[in-house]
């Protein structure tokens, strides 16, 4: 170390004992993420410094008796994925993350199960508009639907303003001949929302204005009825 006075004179000091820092390590960054059919939660955070870590979990905050090993070896990116959860069950969960000095820093929170995200989206572009449809989401508690919305490969931004009640959204906001790339995800009762579904695209164009084709004039599941498009 060095050390110098206000008269600018300096001593040199080396030790041979190592510095053992006290501060505890910091947990940031947690993002949950789960699914109410598969009954698993799947946790990532990082620490401002090497640590192992581990994470207790149970269903009461006053009795986590279950743990996991989340990282054995020194690391500043964690994750690890909770199986057997039990649904409609808000599970406890404390991490621990330990550094080479031995310091622990804790973080605890709680989560419920979410629903699983629709299996089945389908998009459909005409003259200024796109049409998105998806598959309903049956599981107990959902209440709605968000859509997620990229523009020629950019972030995913949501669509709507309020919660979505019908397995359908019509999007009149886009520009013509610029590819635009959907997302859906579930919402339940307890405002917990699902992993984003499978991505679908569409470009709408000026050339699309006129009626919706209909193979062999049968409508079936999938077809998408747009103004711009409209037979009539």
């Amino acid at each position: 170390a060095s050390i110098t006075d206000i008269a600018g004179n300096t001593l040199e000091a080396n030790s041979t004992h190592n510095l053992v820092l006290s501060t505890p390590p910091s947990i940031q960054n947690l993002v949950v993420t789960s699914n109410v059919l598969q009954a698993s939660m799947s946790l990532s955070f990082s620490t401002d410094e090497p640590t192992t870590s581990k994470v207790l979990y149970g269903s009461t905050s006053d009795n986590l008796s279950l743990q996991s090993t989340v990282s054995s070896s020194l690391s500043t990116n964690h994750s690890i994925t909770l199986s057997g959860l039990t649904a409609n069950t808000l599970t406890y969960f404390k991490i621990e993350a330990k550094d080479a000095a031995l310091n622990v820093g804790t973080l605890s929170s709680q989560s419920k199960l979410a629903p699983p995200p629709p299996t089945t989206i389908n998009a459909q572009a005409g003259d200024g508009e796109i049409g998105v449809v998806w598959s309903a989401v049956t599981t107990e508690g959902v209440l709605g639907y968000n859509i997620y919305r990229s523009s020629n490969g950019g972030a995913y931004i949501k669509a709507n303003t309020t919660l979505l009640t019908n397995i359908y959204f019509l999007d009149n906001t886009v520009s013509n001949d610029t590819e635009y790339t959907y997302k859906v995800t579930a919402v339940d009762d307890n405002a917990n929302e699902s992993e984003q579904s499978t991505a679908i695209s569409a470009t709408p164009a000026s050339s699309l204005a006129g009626p919706t084709e209909i193979a062999g004039g049968v409508i079936d599941v999938d077809t998408i009825w747009l103004k711009s498009r409209s037979p009539y």
